[in-house]
């Protein structure tokens, strides 16, 4: 990089979260100036309850430290006793077993960690902004008090501050995806039966944004500062969900700079985006997108925002619900063997599984194996119009057939299920190729419907069409099963990649999306319902279930959880958006499951570091590693937390002066190229050692690809040696390079990203003490 990209004012402040053995610390401070923002998180999971001195290092001043380990280094506040789990409660209560415990099977609601320990996301306001809204959901209405709109109430509508909307919002299918994310995030159900389904943080409220009313169309704002951010800032809100994007690249994204810029100008704002849905199985969709690598455009590849692909759900979550229960088949396919066409080869014989939705009341024949055929556009629909085509005739040419239809061309679906029962086919299958869950039809022609008829969509049937459908089809036939078990479905785990997530790296070799979470299914808020779910998928819910998530996270600071793990062990801690983007960091895990690299036939193991940094980030969030939590008793009885978690908040880094305020008396003092602290670490072998560096970089307009960060810093970490008795180095982001004789690696400094992180498996941490680098790189003057 050429010195010409970087700020005049290379001065940096930075807050630190930490995991460390401290006893009885009280909070410290630095003091801050208006400058760029350095985040460096900390993560030591140890069960050593005392404090060791720490290596020699740059002394840090502590405010009333009592008992602290004594020498020049920097042990900071943080006497942390608890292992949290983190909440979740939407797609049922599945999804709380992935981020709480890093598990598939289903807690309870009074076991989830941050639930029970009164964490709900009380006084946290989440900004969204989307198409319309059903504010008459029982997941949203406040049965005393209208809703607020256009205007601003902290103390009035349970569920929100404001709705900012032009005209009035629509409902219907028209407010289906504003309402699904919004109730993914902080939907809280009147009715308890429908409680399980409740938002991540139920008790949060809302600055809603009305995309559609607002802006005059269902399309994002132009100029996201006066459309957007400053209505959600001006209400209150501190998190703000965009669950939408471009699926296009630009020489240049004004999206990602207006959301940079104004995250630098409001330091206290995280802004999470979708990372889109431009993964394989998009590939030739309709309109032309970016298959594979560097899908991820703008505006959520500003480098100041969180931006959140999409893992899978527990593959229990569906089968749960009375619709999958009542209605769900599974669907076993044979594509014969085939010579092949277009001169691709021959075929072998395939065999796999689909998950269907059954509509209306007639039934398939159970596991009989019904031959498949294609019904193009001709065939699915009839010259005569609807009622000429139901009847048996002349046109019946193909009797005891299974058709297979797709559910969008010019024809209805109810003309196509009369043409296909009326051509003497036994069952329709229609095709939704996009990335949704099954769903389940309504028509007014139900009545005259004597076959069976099922849904199949995303990936499963697109590899069905892909197979059936063409000049030469190769022989094909099905059996239909009742009964959906996605607990036999290797595709559905929860340590998958949602196949449809939008991947990595962008255009300046960032690594995007920052992590993923469970975004396929979920089971949210229903438009069409006054009180119910419905399905749905896409990296957008993954971004609402990280927001509402984080609003938890955000409370555990604002309500005192911090530094003891229950309410006011320590002083409200206003976090910025970079911790919380820190946090969300740390606490990923690296997915260790399957990804399907074409949208539908091959699924392939995720590969190693780092190339499956590009795919998923730095992992599946979990909370539950980041947020220690004491006994459900709390206060100074409550038993030793497992891991600690220390915070450093708004130390100057430079060159440049320390910070404070012009005019003060105080003599310039110049802040240190580098912070250094020091920890000490006794491996249980149960525990690891994670270490997260994110600053706010200023906005700047820079070409892609162009590197879009304008100030390098750089994350070391120092560990003993081992038997080996050298010291281990390890550089943010774990990159390396061949050493220069080739026999080996060597760290690498990661000169392109504004967030890296440094990981340790609790095999790789050794005894000793750890030496923690936050730095401005050499490169910059």
């Amino acid at each position: 990089l050429s010195s010409g990209v970087y700020s005049s004012d290379l001065f940096f402040r930075f807050q630190l979260l930490l995991t460390v053995c401290a006893e009885r610390l009280s909070t410290f401070s630095i003091r801050s100036a208006a400058m760029p923002w350095l985040w460096f998180l900390l993560v030591l999971v140890s069960q050593t309850p005392r404090c060791i001195r720490a290596l020699p290092g740059p002394e840090c001043h502590l405010a009333n430290a009592t008992d602290a380990a004594q020498g020049s280094c920097s042990l900071l506040p943080g006497s942390l006793c608890s292992v949290a789990k983190y909440p979740y409660a939407l797609f049922n209560h599945h999804a709380n077993g992935i981020v709480q415990n890093d598990a598939e099977e289903p807690v309870e609601a009074d076991k989830l960690l941050l639930w029970s320990h009164g964490l709900h996301g009380e006084g946290q306001i989440v900004g969204v902004g989307d198409g319309s809204l059903s504010a008459d959901s029982c997941f949203f209405k406040d049965p005393e008090r209208s809703v607020p709109y256009n205007s601003i109430t902290s103390e009035g509508h349970r569920k929100f501050v404001t709705y900012h909307a032009r005209t009035p919002p629509k409902s219907g299918s028209e407010s289906s995806h504003g309402t699904h994310i919004a109730g993914t995030i902080a939907g809280e159900s009147l009715k308890p039966e429908f409680a399980a389904f409740n938002g991540l943080a139920p008790k949060a409220k809302l600055a809603y944004v009305d995309m559609a009313s607002a802006v005059g169309n269902a399309g994002a704002p132009i100029l996201l500062d006066t459309d957007f951010f400053h209505i959600a800032y001006a209400a209150g809100a501190r998190i703000q969900c965009h669950a939408w994007g471009s699926e296009r690249p630009s020489a240049t994204d004004d999206g990602a700079y207006q959301t940079d810029e104004f995250m630098y100008d409001h330091q206290d704002f995280l802004v999470i985006y979708a990372a889109g849905n431009n993964g394989a199985s998009h590939a030739g969709k309709q309109y032309p997108k970016s298959p594979g690598l560097f899908g991820i455009f703008g505006p959520g590849s500003s480098k100041n925002a969180l931006t959140v692909g999409a893992s899978m759900n527990s593959r229990f979550a569906k089968q749960e619900l009375p619709l999958y229960k009542e209605l769900g088949l599974r669907i076993d396919v044979v594509i014969a063997e085939s010579p092949g066409v277009d001169g691709d080869g021959p075929r072998e014989e395939q065999r796999f599984s689909l998950q269907a939705l059954r509509s209306f009341t007639a039934k398939f024949p159970d596991g009989k194996p019904l031959n498949l055929t294609f019904y193009d556009e001709e065939d699915a629909c009839c010259e005569g119009g609807m009622l000429a085509c139901m009847v048996p005739g002349p046109h019946s040419s193909h009797s005891h057939l299974l058709a297979v239809v797709r559910i969008d061309s010019e024809c209805s679906i109810d003309e196509k299920i009369l043409t296909a029962q009326g051509k003497g086919s036994v069952g329709v299958l229609i095709v939704n190729t996009a990335p949704e869950e099954p769903t389940q039809l309504s028509s007014s022609f139900a009545g005259l419907f004597l076959i069976p008829v099922a849904v199949v969509a995303g990936e499963g049937g697109v590899r069905l069409l892909d197979n059936i459908r063409g000049e030469s089809p190769p022989k094909a036939w099905a059996s239909v099963h009742p009964g959906i078990d996605l607990s036999k479905d290797p595709h559905s785990g929860f340590t998958n990649l949602a196949s449809f997530s939008s991947r990595g790296p962008t255009f300046d070799g960032r690594i995007k999306p920052d992590l993923v979470a469970p975004g396929s299914p979920v089971f949210s808020a229903d438009s069409s319902q006054a009180c119910g779910v419905a399905p749905s998928r896409g990296t957008s819910r993954a971004a609402a279930v990280v927001a509402g998530a984080l609003a938890l996270a955000r409370q555990y600071f604002t309500g005192g959880y911090y530094p003891g793990g229950f309410p006011l062990s320590g002083p409200p801690l206003v976090p910025s958006a970079a911790l919380l983007k820190a946090l969300a960091i740390n606490s990923a895990e690296p997915l260790t499951g399957l990804v399907s690299i074409d949208g539908a036939d091959e699924w392939v193991d995720l590969p190693s570091s780092p190339a499956r940094t590009f795919l998923h980030g730095h992992g599946r969030l979990s909370l539950g590693q980041v947020l220690p939590l004491a006994s459900s008793s709390g206060g100074p009885s409550a038993s030793p937390l497992p891991f600690q978690l220390l915070v450093v908040d708004n130390q100057s880094l430079g060159p440049g002066p320390r910070g404070g305020s012009e005019g003060d008396g105080a003599e310039a003092e110049e802040a240190p190229l580098a912070a250094t602290f020091c920890l000490p670490v006794r491996p249980d072998g149960v525990h690891g050692l994670a270490v997260s560096l994110v600053w706010t970089d200023p906005a700047k307009r820079i070409p892609i690809p162009q590197p879009q960060v304008l100030n390098d810093l750089d994350l070391l970490v120092v560990g003993p040696g081992g038997d080996s008795g050298a010291a281990q180095v390890f550089l943010g982001n774990n990159l390396s390079q061949p050493t220069p004789d080739g026999q080996g690696l060597e760290p690498l400094y990661d000169g392109l990203n504004n967030a890296e992180k440094v990981s340790l498996s609790p095999t790789a941490v050794a005894l000793g003490e750890y030496l923690i680098i936050a730095t401005v790189a050499p490169s910059v003057p």
